[in-house]
């Protein structure tokens, strides 16, 4: 049994305590963020949602400032990363890029050279919470080292039924869940990018569809949630998911990121 030093569970406690109430304006604090990333020992840290086929370009609240060219490199080497939600979004306990690859076939890998060695990430931790079929809901942690000591990551599995009881708790103020369960996972990932602000023809080129086809699944989208626009549809799923698609941080908003 792995014995936990006293700072490392007042760093536990101090997570606990972050939280606040249903009422806060995000899913999780930024100092949740904050505390959890010196819980794990991590030079940055996150909380993001998104749709769970896509795995990112949904909502992010994180304590790095994201380069403008990180959204592109995630498009093409997101499903690169072993920890993404396709792999790894239903994982009970914490999963970390060194669990599944060696350094030398991270190193292989076009996500390594695309996005993890730009951002001096060596190793990468998520801890997923529950969701739904749709979406997935997790915490991100970055380090500059190869490895995560093993009782702060079994502090951070502790506290996984707080933080999920916590985000559901939060989620419990709004009423979208019904519709957004009548939205298949294509049909999820035509609305993210919808949400992004990309027309049919770009969704259809970053999708490799037809617009026709980029088409038919809004208007499906439409008909499931009885609503007429794009901006109706937006606003009917995500009423029940955090307000703005954004990352924060020292009180600054900017475009969104998965880390």
């Amino acid at each position: 049994m792995v014995a936990f030093r006293s700072a490392a569970v007042r760093r536990a406690v101090a997570v606990s305590e972050s939280i606040g109430g249903p009422q806060r304006a995000d899913p999780f604090p930024l100092a949740t963020i904050e505390a959890l990333r010196e819980l794990v020992g991590a030079e940055a840290a996150g909380y993001c949602e998104s749709p769970r086929v896509v795995g990112f370009g949904g909502y992010e609240l994180g304590t790095r400032l994201p380069p403008a060219w990180l959204p592109d490199a995630l498009r093409d080497h997101a499903r690169e990363d072993p920890t993404h939600p396709l792999f790894c979004g239903r994982a009970g306990r914490s999963v970390a890029v060194s669990d599944l690859l060696t350094r030398r076939e991270v190193e292989r890998r076009g996500v390594y050279a695309a996005i993890w060695e730009p951002l001096g990430v060596r190793d990468s931790l998520r801890l997923y919470l529950r969701s739904d079929d749709h979406r997935c809901r997790f915490f991100f942690f970055d380090r500059r080292a190869r490895g995560f000591p093993e009782a702060n990551r079994q502090l951070l599995e502790l506290l996984r039924p707080t933080l999920t009881r916590a985000r559901e708790a939060w989620g419990s103020r709004s009423t979208g869940r019904r519709s957004a369960s009548l939205i298949s996972l294509r049909e999820q990932e035509v609305l993210s990018w919808v949400a992004r602000g990309l027309t049919n023809d770009e969704i259809a080129r970053r999708m490799w569809l037809s617009p026709h086809t980029v088409r038919t699944h809004l208007e499906n989208v439409y008909r499931k949630l009885g609503v007429r626009t794009r901006t109706q549809a937006i606003a009917s799923l995500t009423s029940w998911e955090p307000d703005q698609a954004s990352t924060l941080r020292n009180g600054s908003v900017l475009p969104a990121s998965t880390g």
